[in-house]
């Protein structure tokens, strides 16, 4: 008698333990497939520094971190 309640109170908390995790598993995966397309990163065409897009200032296809790197940038091509 004492040995089928063992069981069972182990196979309890082993399916408790299982629905936990699986709820876990579910939440962690719907954050992980949003993040990426949110944070697009700009890579500064001067310095090689990784921004956010929407911080990135752009000139044709180049980007960069501030407007004094778009400065020396187009200042070193042209000479």
């Amino acid at each position: 008698m004492f040995i089928k309640a063992l069981t069972l109170i182990v196979l309890i908390m082993i399916v408790i333990t299982l629905i936990k995790r699986g709820k876990k598993a579910g939440n962690s995966i719907s954050t992980t497939v949003n993040a990426p397309s949110e944070n697009n990163m700009k890579r500064c065409a001067e310095c090689g520094t990784h921004l956010p897009e929407q911080e990135a200032l752009t000139y044709q296809t180049l980007s960069f971190c501030c407007n004094d790197h778009k400065k020396l940038y187009l200042k070193d091509k042209k000479t």
